[in-house]
């Protein structure tokens, strides 16, 4: 497995994720440094994550479908394929674990609690990148497919 980290050149994917985290991370904390405390809309945050996760269900169930598909014809799909969608569903499960954690704080904390504004936007922000990035490595995946 350790082989297929660098075949399948998925530390671009960290070093994406990394770098765009980071960007992201400190815009927030500028953020918040520029403005005092504002009150979260709870409701359009809790159903944007919930519209999040939904879409996370669709694609983990629509990478499965590619490896299905592959097993149903006579030409035997390279082993990349099954690599990169494994990975594609790493990317989200990463991010459905973010949007969980995103219902959570919603759910746990009041709204003019000191701090959810940059948690919640932080890992809004990162669950958003993972699906972008799990995407990108379905994409890739469907891309050897075909």
């Amino acid at each position: 497995m350790v082989c297929d980290f660098f075949d399948r050149r998925v530390y671009i994917d960290l070093a994406i994720f990394a770098a765009f985290g980071l960007v992201h991370s400190i815009a927030w904390l500028e953020v918040k440094l520029s403005r005092p405390e504002s009150p979260v809309n709870n409701e359009a945050l809790s159903r944007a994550a919930q519209a999040g996760m939904s879409g996370l269900g669709i694609l983990i169930a629509a990478s499965f479908v590619v490896l299905q598909l592959a097993r149903s014809t006579d030409n035997a799909l390279p082993a990349s394929v099954a690599e990169d969608v494994f990975f594609a569903s790493l990317w989200f499960l990463a991010a459905l674990v973010m949007a969980l954690t995103v219902l959570w704080r919603l759910a746990m904390y009041p709204e003019h609690h000191k701090g959810l504004v940059l948690d919640v936007g932080i890992l809004f922000g990162l669950q958003l990148l993972a699906s972008v990035i799990g995407v990108g490595r379905l994409v890739v995946s469907l891309t050897a497919a075909i």
